[in-house]
Parts: structure tokens; C-alpha cells; sequence
């Protein structure tokens, strides 16, 4: 689950745009554009593949303060809008990544998306596999610019 957290830890400020793939084999694209140009130019997002998934769901924020939040299960529901990944951490076995959502069509601002899978694979637009370690060395150069 550690290695599953500090992805998303890592993709903070990063959008969750796309999916594909069912419990056995859940693909997610993930835009951190700050991030994918460090390995080329050209790039604009990673993909990451969450495998044996055995439980995802998400808890909607609510725009309204008096509508009651909704538990959404099903992938096709869940990743609908873009999800901008704020924070990650465990709790109870299952990571949750706190996330904000922008589009006005949606009656929800954001949620926590709960995940717990076996293991985690990282990789470029092209397809080439990232390690944590690599990914990680991506994120220290990155804020390394700041200080």
C-alpha cells in the first residue's frame, strides 16, 4: 500500500483523466505536465496501473452543504470528471487520495477516492516503465529548482 501512496503523493497537483481496464488490470492516465516534461520535452502525462484492485470507490463533496455525499463504486462514475489529486495517505488499508473537481456539469467539488490494490506499476506516455525510485529522483529535481 506505501508504494500505492506515494504515487499519488508524488502526483500531487496532477489530474486523473482517464481510465481503462477493470479490477484485474486498472490503467489510469495521469496529467503532471511539471513532472512528464522532466523525462521529455513533449510529455504531459504518466500512466500508472493498479493491479488484482479490491476496492476503489470514491466519496463526492457535495456543492451544496445540505445534499448528502454519494459512494460511487463503479470506475465508469468514479473517473467521469477529472480528478486533481491533492493528497494521499492510508487509513485502514486502503489509500485515500483527496481530490478536487472543476467542472460545473458535475453537483460535486471533489471526494476521496478510496483505493487498495496488490501492486502498483508506473510508466511514461510511451509506455516505458518508471520505477518509484526513478519517479521520486523526477519529483526531487523538480522542487530542487525551487530552493
Amino acid at each position: 500500500m506505501t508504494d500505492i501512496e506515494n504515487v499519488f503523493s508524488i502526483f500531487h497537483d496532477g489530474c486523473i483523466s482517464g481510465y481503462s481496464g477493470d479490477m484485474t488490470l486498472l490503467n489510469l492516465k495521469i496529467e503532471c505536465t511539471y513532472l512528464a516534461e522532466l523525462i521529455n520535452l513533449n510529455y504531459s502525462f504518466f500512466y500508472i496501473k493498479l493491479f488484482e484492485v479490491s476496492h476503489l470507490s470514491f466519496q463526492t463533496w457535495h456543492n451544496l452543504i445540505d445534499l448528502a455525499t454519494e459512494l460511487v463504486i463503479k470506475p465508469e462514475k468514479i473517473f467521469q470528471a477529472e480528478l486533481e489529486i491533492l493528497s494521499a495517505n492510508i487509513k485502514d488499508d486502503v489509500v485515500e487520495v483527496i481530490c478536487n473537481q472543476y467542472d460545473k456539469t458535475f453537483d460535486y467539488c471533489g471526494g476521496v477516492l478510496r483505493i487498495s490494490a496488490n501492486r502498483i506499476e508506473i510508466c511514461d506516455e510511451k509506455m516505458n516503465t518508471i520505477s518509484l525510485d526513478e519517479l521520486s529522483s523526477i519529483c526531487d529535481k523538480y522542487w530542487d529548482t525551487f530552493r
